[in-house]
Formats: C-alpha cells, structure tokens, sequence
C-alpha cells in the first residue's frame, strides 16, 4: 500500500523515537518554558531609591527620587544634580548621567535627585508645578494660560526653602554627602532655575535653564537680572549656566491646537518671544564677571522636545569631568 501524506505525518513522530532509541543519544537538555506572571510586575531603575518628605516651612508634600552613580566613589564625593518636574525627568536624567559619566568619563557623574510629588495621579505635577516654580503671582495683564487663580502661583521662594531646609538633609541622613549642587529645570522650572540664580547666587554651582519662561510677568526676569553682579560679588559665587532653547518655539504649529484657538495663540506666541527673549536672557549672562554661561538653540526642536536634545550638551558644560 502506498502511504498517505496523512499516514506519513502520523508516522514522523515515531520515526524520530526510533531514531533516537536506535543507538543514539539525545544530548540537548530540555527546553524549560517559564510561565507568564498572572500579573505584570513593577520595574525599576537599577539603584534607585525614594523618600517622601514635607516641607517644613510650607507643609507641602513631595516625593525626592534619588539615583546613584556605579561606584566606587571619587575621593572629593559627587555632585548632586536637582532634577525639577522629576516625575517627568528623572528617567532621562540618570540615563543621561549614568552614560555620559559612568561610560563616556564626558561630564562628574552627579548623584540624581529629582524633585516630583507622591500622588497617584501621574499628571498631578502639572497643576502643582505653576506654585513652585513661579516667583511671583501673574500681574493682571499677563494671564497664563491653563491656570487662571493667583493663588496657583509666587510659591517659588517655599520651594527653594524646601530644597535646603528638608531635601538637602534627607540626602544626608541616606549617607550623600553632595561635592556641588546642579539643578536643571525646563519651561517654568527653567524659570525656577534662573531666579534661583538671581535670588540664591550661592546654592546651586550648575545651572541649567532649558526654555526659560522669560515673558513671564512682562520680562520680570531681565530686569531682575541687573541685581545679580552684585550679588554674585557679594556671595563670591561663581556658577556655571547654560541656557538653551528649541529653534521652533516661536513657530506656530496649526497642529497642536483646535481651530478656534489659533488666533490667540499665535498673539500669545509674539508676546512670549521664546527664542528671543532666551537670547537676550544669555547675552545678558555672557557678560557677567565670575559667571560661566553657555547659550544653544537647539535646532528643528519644539518647547516639548528640547530638553531631550539640549541635556546632553547642558551635562557636559554644567558638569565637566574631573580629571
């Protein structure tokens, strides 16, 4: 009889018994299929910790995730490296420092603290934000778009209170003992940034402003800045600052808003002057003595994308490697 292609695919398996029965020896160890969790478990970046603290002075809760270079330790310590919105950043910041310190030697590894908030909802920090980073409450003919209460805001000076009365002593009490303190914030955290520089000359060593909201409250910023020689003279500070900005914020994107909201936002667009005001901001610093100042616009880059692409370079200039 011949054989079916049915009879002859039943038979396969028996064949290969035969074959492994028939004097040889079947070396290969068995394939272990490991079966799926039931549920997805959480993941984490290696050497990473949290702690949560309130602030002393403002009663205000907040979440301080911290990530630790690869060791060993350097003789003189680290830097530690103030990440604001660190619900947003702390990822890009210690993948950043982790690569750039601990594999290129290209900038200090810094310690990586960032500064976010212990809610569950992920986007809590947006609204929570304009209160810490903002100097002041908006002046009436600069309302901000997205939060319209006065009170939502000026809550800048509690937060840099914050950073030295409770975060500072938190990364001591876990053994972090910081060499220098950097601090890098983005939009209004960059607007944070730059009046720490102003207000606090002393605090922070590195500075990194990406997309400075300078317009806000009509350019308060530039002119604060005409304090700021002085008090550098007076703290003997010398900080290194880089500022930076994305090549495309001044352009309006039809995309990015409904139709009904085009027309104002384009107005609101002129009056922000990102680009601009940025450069303004830079040149202003560039002729400060005792200030090291480094100025970029990041090419074909938005307001959303350029921390990405301005970081790498801001590391390298804020925290240059010891050698």
């Amino acid at each position: 009889m011949t054989p079916t292609r049915r009879t002859l695919l039943a038979a396969t398996p028996l064949m290969a018994l035969a074959a492994c029965s028939d004097g040889a020896t079947n070396t290969e160890a068995p394939v272990v299929v490991a079966e799926p969790p039931a549920q997805p478990v959480g993941a984490a970046l290696v050497n990473t910790s949290q702690i949560d603290l309130v602030a002393s002075g403002t009663g205000r809760a907040y979440r301080l995730r911290i990530a630790q270079p690869t060791p060993p330790e350097p003789d003189g310590g680290r830097p530690v490296l103030f990440v604001l919105d660190g619900d947003a950043y702390f990822g890009l910041a210690t993948d950043l420092c982790r690569n750039l310190g601990g594999l290129g030697r290209e900038i200090d590894e810094p310690i990586v603290a960032a500064i976010g908030y212990p809610d569950e909802d992920p986007n809590a920090w947006h609204s929570k934000r304009a209160l810490d980073y903002t100097p002041t409450a908006p002046a009436p003919d600069n309302p901000m778009l997205g939060f319209t209460d006065p009170s939502d805001y000026g809550g800048l000076s509690g937060f840099l209170d914050m950073i030295e009365q409770d975060a500072l002593p938190a990364l001591e009490r876990v053994g972090v003992v910081p060499s220098k303190l950097a601090v890098f914030g983005h939009s209004f955290g960059a607007l944070a940034v730059m009046t720490a520089l102003i207000e606090r000359p002393a605090l922070f060593g590195g500075l990194i402003a990406v997309s400075p909201t300078v317009y806000y409250n009509n350019d308060a910023m530039l002119d604060a800045l005409d304090t700021l020689q002085a008090r550098l003279e007076a703290t003997d500070a010398s900080p290194r600052v880089h500022v930076s900005v994305g090549a495309l914020e001044s352009t309006f994107d039809p995309n990015t808003l409904p139709p009904a909201m085009h027309e104002a936002r384009k107005a609101w667009m002129v009056r922000e002057a990102m680009v601009e005001k940025a450069r303004r901001l830079a040149d202003t610093l560039e002729g400060l003595p005792g200030l090291a100042s480094d100025f970029m616009v990041v090419p074909d880059e938005t307001h959303v994308g350029a921390p990405y692409a301005a970081l790498p370079h801001a590391l390298r200039f804020v925290l240059p490697p010891q050698r």
